[in-house]
């Protein structure tokens, strides 16, 4: 129908389906006996306080990887052949809370990345470090009453830091690429105003999770193994809002897999 969710409808611990409205501010209400949510993190925890479910880890928990970047060049006389595609990757351990990835500049065209690559005097190499951070209860969104959507929804403050241990994985990191940089040969560029080896801002990727974390326990988790919120039946999360914790990797396999386990589950019931 073209429009959007506002509100998600419970009626005695059960959900019944979810209000909507129209691009010309026309209610519907919709009926339905299972309700998923799948529309992220940051507003899939924000339709669910809008709507009056208020589990005490439901906005809470957010993380995501700490985000260091460097760039370096290195001598095109080191490589007489022409070079393919750079793409290696320092996978993070149990006992290394990081990631590295070394790549060579993006090009969509082959042809223009052999051209560059023979004529080049030296060749870019962008180093990418992400750190794993802690989940915590204070890490979380807040419903702004203040400030609304077109929609007439609160829009959502976040509320992010930091912790000491997650601090100690980025000091970590850096060190990490300054040591591979210098033990390649790898020259890296400081940026303007910024050291070589810089940390990006909060919520530069797109990894954020753990709003809806799932888990056992009421206390600490909003939905539980299945994706099923704690206390109403029918209603599900399957974003990345439900990972409970992020290591050093890309999520979108693993949010995937749960999603498609939470629609098995489902399937199940009926």
């Amino acid at each position: 129908v073209r429009a959007r969710v506002v509100q998600v409808l419970v009626d005695k611990g059960k959900v019944t389906g979810v209000q909507v409205m129209s691009p010309d501010r026309k209610i519907y209400n919709l009926k339905a006996k299972n309700v998923v949510l799948s529309a992220s993190t940051f507003e899939t925890p924000r339709l669910l306080l809008h709507s009056g479910i208020h589990g005490r880890a439901i906005g809470h928990y957010l993380t995501n990887h700490s985000s260091i970047r460097a760039t370096g060049r290195i001598s095109r006389a080191e490589f007489p052949e022409v070079l393919g595609t750079l793409g290696i990757l320092m996978p993070g351990t149990a006992e290394r809370h990081y990631q590295i990835q070394l790549r060579g500049p993006d090009s969509y065209d082959w042809y223009q990345t052999y051209q560059e690559k023979r004529l080049m005097e030296e060749l870019e190499i962008l180093f990418l470090a992400y750190g794993r951070v802690e989940s915590r209860f204070e890490n979380m969104i807040t419903l702004d009453s203040n400030r609304k959507d077109e929609y007439g929804v609160p829009e959502i403050r976040v509320h992010f830091s930091y912790s000491d241990t997650d601090q100690a994985v980025i000091l970590q990191a850096m060190a990490a690429v300054n040591h591979l940089s210098s033990a390649l040969g790898i020259t890296l560029i400081p940026r303007v105003g910024q050291s070589a080896i810089y940390l990006m801002p909060p919520g530069d990727l797109h990894h954020d999770s753990g709003t809806c974390r799932m888990g056992g326990d009421p206390a600490t988790s909003a939905t539980d193994r299945y994706g099923q919120i704690h206390g109403v039946s029918g209603l599900y999360i399957a974003d990345n809002s439900v990972l409970p914790s992020v290591g050093t990797a890309n999520v979108a396999l693993t949010t995937a897999a749960l999603a498609i386990r939470t629609a098995d589950y489902i399937i199940r019931q009926e």
